[in-house]
């Protein structure tokens, strides 16, 4: 080949028979084209529904979990504001109020006792609580680290246990402490939700980019040589004749594999795209060469042939 025309009358190459060492091509006199290999488009169509619906899944959990990482500050301190004052209460002395927690039915308390200070030690879901009596008032001693500070749930929950008491010491007040814990908690669960649709779909998006990769098929006919060139690879003299060079995977509607290349070249002075097609037999090691065309039209197997010899001849000289 010069300046990339091909010249197919070189070599006539009827009724031979070429063996690659991991491909087996029977060059026949018959000079039909060989059709193009379709794809598999259902299976592909699923394949590229379900990633671009793990993307959509990604992009909202991302985004939900990150305007709520950003909000919990601002929401915490909204929550602490809410008893900063204490508790208007009428109860006399800290046994009182240690009794009415006992009797009230809230399903947060785990367990309620005075510890070694002297004041009412709650145990709850989401933490322990410390209640103590001022001027009339009931107040939460919290843990003063910024930490404990900013950790909505324990917040939430002080707050809920602070509303059951005001609940239980006057029935009539129009809370209903339980219903409005619930509805606190909520972003609390969609945050983690969305957490959990971040890192399932990361994951998930992971394992289906990779499953129909066919990397290794790709790699297998790349490392490939043929017969009469053992010592060059298809990748070597591919990649040194052709530009814009692209490889990739397929499954066929018949279920083979299929690695298909693409690579632009100079034919008869006009810049065109070469296509070739191998079918992979992974299990048995060895590859063929089913179809060539240019620019998209099919070529018979003399002028494959004739190609193929010619761009590893090109590479060796």
């Amino acid at each position: 080949m010069q300046d990339g025309i091909f010249y197919m009358e070189r070599k006539n190459r009827h009724n031979k028979k070429w063996q690659f060492d991991n491909t087996d091509v029977q060059y026949m006199s018959m000079q039909a084209a060989r059709m193009k290999i379709s794809k598999n488009k259902g299976g592909l169509l699923i394949m590229e529904s379900v990633k671009d619906l793990l993307v959509f899944i990604f992009g909202v959990s991302f985004l939900t979990a990150g305007t709520l990482a950003i909000a919990n500050p601002f929401l915490t301190a909204k929550k602490v504001k809410k008893y900063a004052g204490g508790l208007q209460t009428k109860l006399n002395n800290l046994e009182e109020l240690l009794q009415m927690i006992r009797n009230m039915n809230c399903s947060l308390v785990k367990q309620v006792y005075f510890n070694e200070q002297g004041i009412i030690e709650i145990q709850g879901k989401a933490g322990k609580h410390k209640l103590y009596l001022e001027n009339d008032r009931i107040f939460v001693l919290r843990d003063e680290s910024a930490k404990a500070k900013m950790n909505y749930r324990i917040i939430v929950e002080e707050n809920a246990i602070l509303d059951f008491i005001a609940k239980e010491e006057n029935h009539d007040l129009p809370i209903n402490p339980f219903s409005q814990y619930k509805k606190a908690m909520r972003l609390k669960k969609l945050y983690w939700t969305a957490m959990i649709g971040v890192f399932s779909s990361i994951f998930l998006i992971v394992v289906v980019t990779l499953m129909p990769s066919g990397n290794d098929y790709i790699q297998m006919v790349k490392n490939g040589s043929p017969k009469g060139y053992p010592d060059i690879t298809y990748q070597e003299a591919f990649g040194e004749y052709f530009s814009n060079i692209s490889w990739k995977y397929f499954q066929a509607d018949d279920g083979r594999n299929i690695v298909e290349f693409h690579g632009n070249c100079l034919y008869n002075d006009d810049t065109v795209d070469i296509c070739f097609q191998f079918a992979v037999d992974k299990d048995q090691g060895t590859f063929s060469t089913e179809y060539m065309g240019i620019d998209g039209e099919a070529q018979n197997m003399l002028t494959m042939s004739a190609v193929v010899d010619e761009v590893f001849e090109e590479y060796e000289n």
